[in-house]
């Protein structure tokens, strides 16, 4: 499948926010998600006019982004989105970021049952580098 990959703007974010609410019971912040936009990567996945996932990040340290929000949606799941997207972090991120954090938690709720999140980022490269009860954190440099 080819990835259509294209800045979430105030153009696109109303569906990638409908998609995810279907998921999570609440909207994203949308304005929260633009503003950071102007200077951290936040991009969607396409094909044609249908969403197919989106992921956002933040500053976490100076030369690290925080990988905040990572979504595909579920016609889409085992197709190579989510992989494609980590990768597209890394190819958009330049300097000064050399590092990206992801945290997912078995604390954030959601409609849909959750899968553990392990097989995923350590089949794109990234380590578990803390772990609780609920919460996994990976790191990719």
């Amino acid at each position: 499948m080819a990835h259509d990959f294209r800045q979430i703007d105030a153009r696109n974010i109303a569906p990638l926010s409908d998609m995810f609410e279907v998921y999570s019971g609440r909207p994203l912040h949308k304005e929260g998600i633009l503003r950071s936009a102007d200077s951290c990567p936040a991009w969607s996945v396409w094909d044609g006019d249908r969403a197919l996932g989106f992921y956002y990040t933040l500053r976490f340290a100076q030369d690290v982004l925080k990988l905040t929000h990572i979504y595909v949606s579920p016609e889409a799941r085992h197709q190579g989105v989510g992989s494609a997207m980590l990768q597209h972090v890394f190819d958009v991120m330049g300097p000064p970021y050399a590092s990206v954090i992801a945290v997912n938690s078995a604390l954030f709720q959601t409609r849909e049952a959750k899968t553990d999140p392990e097989p995923f980022y350590t089949r794109n490269g990234f380590t578990t580098n803390a772990q609780t009860e609920h919460s996994n954190g990976f790191c990719k440099s």
